[in-house]
Protein backbone atom coordinates (compact mmCIF):
# COMPACT_ATOMS: atom_id res chain seq x y z
CA UNK A 1 0.00 0.00 0.00
CA UNK A 2 1.30 3.59 -0.87
CA UNK A 3 -1.06 6.83 0.06
CA UNK A 4 -0.15 10.39 0.87
CA UNK A 5 -1.50 11.74 3.96
CA UNK A 6 -2.27 15.67 5.55
CA UNK A 7 -4.37 17.32 7.35
CA UNK A 8 -7.26 16.26 9.83
CA UNK A 9 -8.26 12.17 10.53
CA UNK A 10 -11.41 12.25 11.77
CA UNK A 11 -12.26 8.76 11.66
CA UNK A 12 -10.49 5.67 12.78
CA UNK A 13 -7.57 4.72 10.68
CA UNK A 14 -5.26 1.94 9.93
CA UNK A 15 -1.88 2.79 8.11
CA UNK A 16 0.26 0.20 6.58
CA UNK A 17 3.20 -0.21 3.63
CA UNK A 18 4.36 3.49 2.42
CA UNK A 19 3.02 5.79 4.11
CA UNK A 20 3.92 9.54 2.14
CA UNK A 21 2.94 12.80 4.73
CA UNK A 22 2.98 15.75 2.52
CA UNK A 23 1.42 18.18 5.48
CA UNK A 24 1.17 18.08 9.02
CA UNK A 25 -1.41 15.28 10.23
CA UNK A 26 -3.57 15.52 13.54
CA UNK A 27 -5.56 12.52 14.92
CA UNK A 28 -8.63 14.28 16.10
CA UNK A 29 -10.15 13.88 19.84
CA UNK A 30 -11.69 10.03 19.87
CA UNK A 31 -10.32 8.95 16.64
CA UNK A 32 -7.25 5.97 17.10
CA UNK A 33 -4.54 5.80 14.12
CA UNK A 34 -2.91 2.16 14.10
CA UNK A 35 -0.18 1.62 12.04
CA UNK A 36 0.89 -1.73 11.26
CA UNK A 37 4.22 -3.28 11.65
CA UNK A 38 6.71 -2.92 8.75
CA UNK A 39 5.11 0.14 7.86
CA UNK A 40 7.42 3.33 6.83
CA UNK A 41 6.02 6.88 7.36
CA UNK A 42 7.49 9.27 4.96
CA UNK A 43 7.88 13.20 5.97
CA UNK A 44 8.08 14.97 2.97
CA UNK A 45 11.03 18.04 3.71
CA UNK A 46 10.59 21.45 2.81
CA UNK A 47 7.28 21.27 2.56
CA UNK A 48 3.85 21.25 3.80
CA UNK A 49 0.25 21.24 2.08
CA UNK A 50 -1.97 21.57 5.63
CA UNK A 51 0.38 23.40 7.99
CA UNK A 52 -1.23 23.55 11.12
CA UNK A 53 -0.04 26.97 11.92
CA UNK A 54 -1.14 29.96 9.96
CA UNK A 55 0.20 33.70 9.75
CA UNK A 56 -1.50 35.02 13.06
CA UNK A 57 0.28 32.43 14.94
CA UNK A 58 3.53 34.53 14.26
CA UNK A 59 3.74 36.74 17.11
CA UNK A 60 1.97 34.45 19.65
CA UNK A 61 4.12 31.19 18.97
CA UNK A 62 7.78 32.46 17.79
CA UNK A 63 8.25 35.36 20.32
CA UNK A 64 11.66 33.73 22.05
CA UNK A 65 14.54 35.77 22.10
CA UNK A 66 16.59 32.42 22.91
CA UNK A 67 18.33 31.30 20.29
CA UNK A 68 16.74 33.84 17.90
CA UNK A 69 19.42 32.57 15.49
CA UNK A 70 18.24 28.91 15.20
CA UNK A 71 16.39 28.96 11.79
CA UNK A 72 14.41 25.83 13.49
CA UNK A 73 12.97 28.40 16.10
CA UNK A 74 11.36 30.02 13.34
CA UNK A 75 7.67 30.97 11.74
CA UNK A 76 8.70 29.74 8.68
CA UNK A 77 10.78 26.55 9.43
CA UNK A 78 7.25 25.55 10.91
CA UNK A 79 4.86 26.80 8.35
CA UNK A 80 6.92 24.65 5.50
CA UNK A 81 7.78 21.31 7.70
CA UNK A 82 5.16 18.70 8.40
CA UNK A 83 4.88 16.56 11.68
CA UNK A 84 2.04 13.85 13.23
CA UNK A 85 0.23 15.12 16.10
CA UNK A 86 -1.96 13.08 18.01
CA UNK A 87 -5.11 14.46 20.08
CA UNK A 88 -6.65 10.98 20.27
CA UNK A 89 -4.94 7.58 20.11
CA UNK A 90 -1.98 5.88 18.48
CA UNK A 91 -1.00 2.03 18.41
CA UNK A 92 2.32 1.82 16.32
CA UNK A 93 3.39 -1.10 17.82
CA UNK A 94 6.23 -3.25 15.31
CA UNK A 95 7.77 -6.16 15.83
CA UNK A 96 11.47 -6.61 16.30
CA UNK A 97 12.19 -7.71 12.96
CA UNK A 98 9.47 -5.12 10.99
CA UNK A 99 10.13 -1.97 12.47
CA UNK A 100 7.80 0.95 12.07
CA UNK A 101 9.87 3.62 10.55
CA UNK A 102 9.36 7.37 11.00
CA UNK A 103 11.81 8.90 8.44
CA UNK A 104 11.99 11.72 6.09
CA UNK A 105 10.90 11.16 2.39
CA UNK A 106 14.01 12.77 1.38
CA UNK A 107 16.38 10.19 -0.67
CA UNK A 108 19.19 12.14 0.93
CA UNK A 109 17.88 12.82 4.60
CA UNK A 110 19.34 16.08 7.20
CA UNK A 111 18.89 16.76 10.68
CA UNK A 112 15.31 18.58 10.82
CA UNK A 113 13.66 17.43 7.53
CA UNK A 114 10.60 16.80 9.92
CA UNK A 115 8.87 18.01 12.95
CA UNK A 116 8.56 15.04 14.83
CA UNK A 117 5.80 13.22 16.87
CA UNK A 118 2.99 15.44 19.39
CA UNK A 119 0.82 14.35 21.74
CA UNK A 120 -1.93 16.44 22.95
CA UNK A 121 -2.59 16.55 27.26
CA UNK A 122 -6.25 14.35 26.44
CA UNK A 123 -4.08 11.95 24.04
CA UNK A 124 -2.71 8.04 24.11
CA UNK A 125 -0.32 6.53 22.65
CA UNK A 126 1.81 3.44 22.56
CA UNK A 127 4.90 2.92 20.74
CA UNK A 128 6.80 -0.14 20.37
CA UNK A 129 9.68 -1.18 17.85
CA UNK A 130 9.90 2.06 15.81
CA UNK A 131 12.51 3.79 14.34
CA UNK A 132 12.20 7.62 14.56
CA UNK A 133 14.83 9.86 12.55
CA UNK A 134 16.01 12.75 10.72
CA UNK A 135 13.37 14.97 12.20
CA UNK A 136 13.43 18.34 14.29
CA UNK A 137 12.59 16.32 17.60
CA UNK A 138 11.66 12.83 18.07
CA UNK A 139 8.31 12.64 20.48
CA UNK A 140 6.57 15.33 22.28
CA UNK A 141 3.79 14.40 24.57
CA UNK A 142 1.46 16.11 27.46
CA UNK A 143 0.07 13.32 28.53
CA UNK A 144 0.52 10.60 31.38
CA UNK A 145 -0.89 7.93 28.83
CA UNK A 146 2.23 7.07 26.90
CA UNK A 147 4.46 4.46 26.59
CA UNK A 148 7.42 4.24 24.57
CA UNK A 149 9.61 1.38 24.54
CA UNK A 150 11.96 -1.15 22.70
CA UNK A 151 12.16 1.63 20.25
CA UNK A 152 14.90 3.59 18.25
CA UNK A 153 15.44 7.73 18.13
CA UNK A 154 18.89 8.46 15.87
CA UNK A 155 19.71 11.67 13.99
CA UNK A 156 17.82 14.12 15.67
CA UNK A 157 18.33 17.57 15.73
CA UNK A 158 16.93 18.52 18.51
CA UNK A 159 15.33 16.59 21.90
CA UNK A 160 14.06 12.95 21.11
CA UNK A 161 11.85 11.96 24.08
CA UNK A 162 10.73 14.64 25.85
CA UNK A 163 8.23 15.50 29.41
CA UNK A 164 6.96 18.82 30.23
CA UNK A 165 4.28 18.57 32.83
CA UNK A 166 3.40 14.74 32.19
CA UNK A 167 4.88 11.64 33.45
CA UNK A 168 5.08 9.16 29.86
CA UNK A 169 6.90 5.69 30.40
CA UNK A 170 10.36 5.57 28.14
CA UNK A 171 12.00 2.17 29.05
CA UNK A 172 13.97 -0.53 26.75
CA UNK A 173 14.92 2.28 23.81
CA UNK A 174 17.96 3.37 22.00
CA UNK A 175 18.42 7.06 21.81
CA UNK A 176 22.05 7.83 19.07
CA UNK A 177 22.90 11.30 17.55
CA UNK A 178 20.76 13.22 18.61
CA UNK A 179 22.06 17.57 18.88
CA UNK A 180 20.06 18.40 22.21
CA UNK A 181 19.06 15.98 24.88
CA UNK A 182 18.47 12.24 24.61
CA UNK A 183 15.59 12.81 27.34
CA UNK A 184 14.12 16.43 28.19
CA UNK A 185 12.12 16.46 31.36
CA UNK A 186 10.61 19.51 32.82
CA UNK A 187 8.47 19.66 35.79
CA UNK A 188 7.74 15.61 35.10
CA UNK A 189 8.44 12.19 36.54
CA UNK A 190 8.19 10.00 33.31
CA UNK A 191 9.83 6.56 33.93
CA UNK A 192 12.79 6.53 32.10
CA UNK A 193 14.77 2.71 32.74
CA UNK A 194 17.04 0.33 31.09
CA UNK A 195 17.70 2.64 27.64
CA UNK A 196 21.16 3.17 26.38
CA UNK A 197 22.27 6.35 25.13
CA UNK A 198 24.73 7.30 23.18
CA UNK A 199 26.56 10.38 21.19
CA UNK A 200 23.77 12.90 22.33
CA UNK A 201 24.63 16.60 23.50
CA UNK A 202 23.10 15.88 26.71
CA UNK A 203 22.04 12.36 27.78
CA UNK A 204 18.92 13.93 29.96
CA UNK A 205 18.41 16.95 31.56
CA UNK A 206 16.17 17.69 34.65
CA UNK A 207 14.65 21.17 35.48
CA UNK A 208 11.71 22.67 36.95
CA UNK A 209 10.50 20.27 40.19
CA UNK A 210 9.22 20.02 43.26
CA UNK A 211 9.45 18.20 46.26
CA UNK A 212 9.17 14.68 44.51
CA UNK A 213 12.32 13.63 42.91
CA UNK A 214 12.39 12.20 39.55
CA UNK A 215 13.95 8.80 39.44
CA UNK A 216 16.86 8.20 36.70
CA UNK A 217 17.89 4.42 36.79
CA UNK A 218 19.34 1.28 34.93
CA UNK A 219 20.17 3.56 32.04
CA UNK A 220 23.69 3.26 29.97
CA UNK A 221 25.07 6.29 28.56
CA UNK A 222 27.96 7.00 26.40
CA UNK A 223 29.96 9.35 25.17
CA UNK A 224 27.44 12.08 25.55
CA UNK A 225 28.93 16.00 26.10
CA UNK A 226 26.99 15.76 29.40
CA UNK A 227 25.88 13.04 30.36
CA UNK A 228 23.52 14.09 33.02
CA UNK A 229 22.31 17.36 33.66
CA UNK A 230 19.93 18.34 36.67
CA UNK A 231 19.26 21.99 36.79
CA UNK A 232 16.84 24.75 37.78
CA UNK A 233 15.25 23.29 40.94
CA UNK A 234 15.51 19.92 39.52
CA UNK A 235 15.68 16.77 42.05
CA UNK A 236 16.42 13.87 40.52
CA UNK A 237 17.89 10.54 42.20
CA UNK A 238 20.48 9.33 39.64
CA UNK A 239 21.17 5.71 40.58
CA UNK A 240 22.15 2.40 39.07
CA UNK A 241 23.94 3.66 35.59
CA UNK A 242 26.24 3.24 33.82
CA UNK A 243 28.25 6.44 32.08
CA UNK A 244 30.93 5.91 30.18
CA UNK A 245 33.21 7.67 28.20
CA UNK A 246 34.95 5.83 25.44
CA UNK A 247 37.60 8.39 24.02
CA UNK A 248 35.53 9.43 20.94
CA UNK A 249 34.97 13.55 20.90
CA UNK A 250 31.65 14.64 20.41
CA UNK A 251 31.06 16.20 17.26
CA UNK A 252 28.44 18.91 16.48
CA UNK A 253 25.03 19.23 14.73
CA UNK A 254 23.85 20.61 11.58
CA UNK A 255 21.47 21.83 9.87
CA UNK A 256 22.35 23.36 6.36
CA UNK A 257 24.51 25.95 7.05
CA UNK A 258 23.40 26.20 11.21
CA UNK A 259 25.43 25.05 13.62
CA UNK A 260 23.84 23.75 16.89
CA UNK A 261 24.89 25.90 19.95
CA UNK A 262 28.11 27.62 18.19
CA UNK A 263 28.24 30.09 20.58
CA UNK A 264 28.12 27.83 23.46
CA UNK A 265 30.34 25.06 22.71
CA UNK A 266 33.81 24.90 21.63
CA UNK A 267 33.91 21.84 19.25
CA UNK A 268 34.75 19.07 19.01
CA UNK A 269 34.18 18.63 22.65
CA UNK A 270 34.97 15.08 24.99
CA UNK A 271 32.77 13.49 26.77
CA UNK A 272 31.29 14.85 30.63
CA UNK A 273 29.63 13.06 33.42
CA UNK A 274 26.85 14.91 35.76
CA UNK A 275 26.80 18.31 35.84
CA UNK A 276 24.29 19.40 39.01
CA UNK A 277 23.61 23.35 39.02
CA UNK A 278 22.56 25.67 42.30
CA UNK A 279 19.10 25.43 43.21
CA UNK A 280 18.80 21.81 42.76
CA UNK A 281 19.22 18.49 44.71
CA UNK A 282 20.66 15.30 43.40
CA UNK A 283 21.21 11.84 45.23
CA UNK A 284 23.52 10.06 43.10
CA UNK A 285 24.02 6.39 43.70
CA UNK A 286 25.36 3.37 43.05
CA UNK A 287 26.22 4.47 39.39
CA UNK A 288 29.61 3.42 37.86
CA UNK A 289 31.84 6.00 35.98
CA UNK A 290 34.10 5.15 33.74
CA UNK A 291 37.04 6.88 31.21
CA UNK A 292 36.19 10.06 31.87
CA UNK A 293 39.20 12.22 31.07
CA UNK A 294 37.41 15.40 33.41
CA UNK A 295 35.09 15.59 36.01
CA UNK A 296 32.63 12.78 36.32
CA UNK A 297 30.52 14.93 38.59
CA UNK A 298 30.83 19.05 38.44
CA UNK A 299 28.66 21.84 40.07
CA UNK A 300 28.13 25.05 38.08
CA UNK A 301 25.85 28.48 38.96
CA UNK A 302 23.66 29.17 36.69
CA UNK A 303 21.19 31.52 39.09
CA UNK A 304 17.68 31.26 39.99
CA UNK A 305 15.94 30.73 36.39
CA UNK A 306 12.81 28.35 35.29
CA UNK A 307 14.74 27.26 32.15
CA UNK A 308 17.87 25.51 31.05
CA UNK A 309 19.37 28.13 29.29
CA UNK A 310 22.51 30.11 29.92
CA UNK A 311 23.30 32.44 32.46
CA UNK A 312 22.99 36.28 30.65
CA UNK A 313 26.70 36.58 31.96
CA UNK A 314 29.14 34.28 32.09
CA UNK A 315 32.15 34.75 34.20
CA UNK A 316 35.65 35.43 32.51
CA UNK A 317 38.50 33.53 33.94
CA UNK A 318 39.89 34.76 37.68
CA UNK A 319 36.71 35.99 38.13
CA UNK A 320 34.66 35.17 41.83
CA UNK A 321 30.81 34.87 41.51
CA UNK A 322 28.77 35.80 44.65
CA UNK A 323 27.56 32.62 46.67
CA UNK A 324 24.18 31.54 45.69
CA UNK A 325 21.42 31.52 48.00
CA UNK A 326 20.73 27.75 47.31
CA UNK A 327 23.36 26.12 46.50
CA UNK A 328 23.18 22.35 45.47
CA UNK A 329 22.15 19.70 47.86
CA UNK A 330 24.01 16.38 47.10
CA UNK A 331 24.47 13.03 48.35
CA UNK A 332 26.97 10.89 46.49
CA UNK A 333 27.11 7.37 47.70
CA UNK A 334 27.96 3.69 46.65
CA UNK A 335 29.54 5.08 42.93
CA UNK A 336 32.44 3.69 41.43
CA UNK A 337 34.91 6.33 39.76
CA UNK A 338 37.24 3.99 37.51
CA UNK A 339 40.04 6.20 35.36
CA UNK A 340 37.92 9.32 35.67
CA UNK A 341 38.04 12.68 37.02
CA UNK A 342 36.34 12.42 40.33
CA UNK A 343 34.32 15.49 41.51
CA UNK A 344 35.04 19.36 39.74
CA UNK A 345 34.00 22.67 41.84
CA UNK A 346 34.33 25.59 39.15
CA UNK A 347 33.09 26.52 36.17
CA UNK A 348 34.99 27.24 33.04
CA UNK A 349 38.22 26.65 33.67
CA UNK A 350 40.62 25.75 36.44
CA UNK A 351 41.15 29.51 37.46
CA UNK A 352 37.30 30.17 37.39
CA UNK A 353 35.75 29.59 40.96
CA UNK A 354 32.23 29.95 41.62
CA UNK A 355 31.44 29.81 45.14
CA UNK A 356 27.76 28.68 44.53
CA UNK A 357 29.02 25.42 43.88
CA UNK A 358 31.55 24.84 46.74
CA UNK A 359 29.47 25.23 49.99
CA UNK A 360 30.16 21.36 50.90
CA UNK A 361 27.40 21.52 54.20
CA UNK A 362 24.85 20.84 51.65
CA UNK A 363 27.66 17.69 49.85
CA UNK A 364 27.70 14.53 51.22
CA UNK A 365 29.74 12.16 49.55
CA UNK A 366 30.93 9.07 51.04
CA UNK A 367 31.19 5.12 50.39
CA UNK A 368 32.58 5.62 47.17
CA UNK A 369 35.33 3.95 45.13
CA UNK A 370 38.20 6.44 43.29
CA UNK A 371 40.78 4.21 40.71
CA UNK A 372 43.47 6.06 38.41
CA UNK A 373 41.62 9.89 39.20
CA UNK A 374 43.31 11.91 36.90
CA UNK A 375 42.68 15.66 35.60
CA UNK A 376 40.84 16.88 39.03
CA UNK A 377 41.20 16.29 42.39
CA UNK A 378 38.36 13.95 44.47
CA UNK A 379 37.04 15.11 48.00
CA UNK A 380 37.37 11.95 50.50
CA UNK A 381 34.84 13.97 52.83
CA UNK A 382 33.19 10.42 54.72
CA UNK A 383 33.73 7.26 56.05
CA UNK A 384 33.77 4.07 53.53
CA UNK A 385 35.97 5.96 50.82
CA UNK A 386 38.44 3.93 48.80
CA UNK A 387 41.21 5.94 46.88
CA UNK A 388 43.70 4.57 44.30
CA UNK A 389 42.01 1.11 44.41
CA UNK A 390 41.39 -1.11 41.43
CA UNK A 391 37.60 -1.48 41.32
CA UNK A 392 37.94 -5.09 39.73
CA UNK A 393 35.25 -4.64 37.15
CA UNK A 394 34.47 -7.20 34.35
CA UNK A 395 34.75 -6.88 30.72
CA UNK A 396 30.23 -6.55 31.16
CA UNK A 397 30.76 -3.96 34.26
CA UNK A 398 29.86 -6.25 37.23
CA UNK A 399 32.42 -6.83 40.03
CA UNK A 400 34.40 -9.95 39.89
CA UNK A 401 35.05 -11.87 42.84
CA UNK A 402 38.12 -10.49 44.59
CA UNK A 403 36.51 -6.70 43.91
CA UNK A 404 37.29 -4.64 46.81
CA UNK A 405 33.91 -3.04 46.15
CA UNK A 406 31.89 -5.84 46.97
CA UNK A 407 29.95 -5.60 49.92
CA UNK A 408 31.42 -2.38 50.81
CA UNK A 409 29.26 0.27 50.12
CA UNK A 410 26.95 1.55 53.01
CA UNK A 411 24.85 -1.00 54.57
CA UNK A 412 26.98 -3.71 52.81
CA UNK A 413 25.81 -3.04 49.79
CA UNK A 414 28.01 -3.45 46.66
CA UNK A 415 29.50 0.05 45.12
CA UNK A 416 28.69 0.27 41.54
CA UNK A 417 25.17 -0.78 39.88
CA UNK A 418 22.83 -3.39 42.38
CA UNK A 419 22.09 -5.42 39.46
CA UNK A 420 19.02 -7.13 38.14
CA UNK A 421 18.07 -9.35 35.41
CA UNK A 422 16.20 -6.30 33.12
CA UNK A 423 19.52 -4.19 33.61
CA UNK A 424 21.34 -7.35 32.43
CA UNK A 425 19.60 -7.75 29.72
CA UNK A 426 20.40 -4.04 28.39
CA UNK A 427 23.82 -4.24 28.88
CA UNK A 428 23.36 -7.41 26.42
CA UNK A 429 21.97 -4.94 23.89
CA UNK A 430 24.65 -2.39 24.69
CA UNK A 431 27.48 -4.91 23.35
CA UNK A 432 25.88 -5.58 20.64
CA UNK A 433 25.91 -2.41 19.62
CA UNK A 434 29.52 -1.33 21.24
CA UNK A 435 31.81 -5.00 21.18
CA UNK A 436 34.27 -5.26 23.60
CA UNK A 437 37.10 -4.11 22.65
CA UNK A 438 40.17 -5.66 24.29
CA UNK A 439 42.71 -2.78 23.21
CA UNK A 440 40.50 0.00 24.82
CA UNK A 441 41.82 -0.32 28.16
CA UNK A 442 45.29 -0.18 26.88
CA UNK A 443 44.50 3.29 23.89
CA UNK A 444 43.17 4.31 27.66
CA UNK A 445 45.35 4.07 29.69
CA UNK A 446 47.91 5.52 26.90
CA UNK A 447 45.89 8.70 26.40
CA UNK A 448 46.02 9.16 29.61
CA UNK A 449 49.51 8.68 30.31
CA UNK A 450 50.08 11.46 27.08
CA UNK A 451 47.91 13.92 29.21
CA UNK A 452 50.15 13.97 32.47
CA UNK A 453 53.16 14.79 30.26
CA UNK A 454 50.98 17.29 28.55
CA UNK A 455 51.77 15.77 24.85
CA UNK A 456 48.30 14.55 24.62
CA UNK A 457 46.05 16.56 21.94
CA UNK A 458 42.31 16.01 20.70
CA UNK A 459 41.78 14.30 17.56
CA UNK A 460 40.98 16.81 14.77
CA UNK A 461 37.99 16.38 12.58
Amino acid sequence: MKAEKKGKIKKDEVWSGTIHVTGDVIVEEGVTLTIEPGTRVLFANDRNDTPAITDADRDRMFDDTFMHFDPLRTFEYHKYHNGLTILGSLRAIGESEHPIIFTSASPVPEYGDWLGIGFGTESKGRMEHCIVEWGKGGVFPQTDDLKVTNSVFRHILYGALHAHDCSPLYEYNIIHDDGHEAFDCCSSHPTIRYNIISQVRSGCVFYGYGEEPLTFEYNLIRDCSASIQVMCKANAVIRNNILIASGDVVRPWTYRDYVLFPRNLRWPITPQGIKVADFSQAEILNNVFTGFRGPAISYSTIGETEGIFFPPTRPTRGEVLEEASEPQKMIIKNNIFNRSGAIRKDFGGEEVRVLGGLNLENVEISYNLYNDIVMCPHYVLGKGEMVDKDPRLDTDFHLKPDSPAEKAGQGGVDMGVIWNSEFEKTVEKYFQLYPYNPEFEEALKKMRDLRRTGTYEPTNW
